[in-house]
């Protein structure tokens, strides 16, 4: 079953547990404690709403429920979802996907991040599984102040096109006036749907609460990334404090 009219690119942004934007930043929620984000990406007429929450678990693990490649256009003054479970070449969704990621401290600001997404797509005819895994090396230089670079493998369940496929990828968070504005920046170099750079500021509104405002920039091998505007809310450690 595919719900649209014409070719509409299915497309998610947030790829991971805790992101810059779309790419997992390494950074573990804290033991008993939770991570929510929440990113609506605007392209072409066409919106996108990924959310997940994350728990922290101890050990340097934490485990999430991620919804993913939920689209929204609008047809004849009626907003619709766009259900993709037919079309190999597209994103399958929306994706319901259990994740996992745990970090390795190697020294005291340097570490590594290894994680795992996999789950079905829903609310089609056909259900079939969408999984990758990824594995970043991070760099830790305050609350505010990360950077992560490293690369994934996933399927064409969860990207569209080839039955397998991986990339690089790199970003960062950067802190530039304390604990009120931050600019965060990070490229996917896949030839997907999401393959781009999105760049923007973060505000914080507390500690705990983030609003963050992109823009993404399609790479250019990559065919059917479109530029579009992101806007991304999460909320981080609120019960420690």
């Amino acid at each position: 079953m595919l719900a649209a009219a014409g070719a509409v690119s299915l497309s998610g942004t947030a790829w991971g547990q805790a992101t810059f934007f779309q790419v997992p930043s390494g950074e573990i929620t804290k033991p008993a404690d939770f991570y929510v984000q929440q990113q609506s990406t605007l392209s072409k007429g066409t919106l996108d709403v990924v959310a997940q929450v994350a728990i922290g678990v101890g050990a340097g693990v934490d485990v999430a429920l991620n919804l993913y490649n939920t689209d929204i256009d609008r047809h004849d003054g009626r907003f619709r979802l766009l259900v993709n479970d037919e079309r190999r070449d597209e994103p399958f969704g929306p994706l319901v996907l259990l994740g996992a990621q745990k970090e390795f401290v190697l020294v005291r600001d340097l570490g590594l991040t290894f994680g795992a997404q996999v789950g079905p797509n829903v609310g089609g005819n056909d259900t079939r599984i969408a999984a990758r895994g990824y594995a970043n090396g991070t760099l830790a230089l305050g609350e505010n102040w990360r950077c992560a670079a490293g690369g994934y493998v996933a399927n064409g369940i969860l990207l569209g096109g080839p039955t397998v496929q991986g990339a690089p990828w790199a970003g960062c968070d950067i802190e530039v006036l304390h604990e009120v504005v931050e600019v965060a920046a990070d490229w996917d170099f896949g030839k997907h749907a999401n393959g781009g750079i999105i760049v923007g500021p973060q505000f914080r509104v507390t500690s705990a609460i983030g609003i963050a405002i992109g823009v993404r920039a399609p790479n250019p091998w990559a065919k059917e990334a479109q530029w579009a505007g992101v806007l991304q809310f999460e909320v981080k450690d609120p019960l420690s404090g």
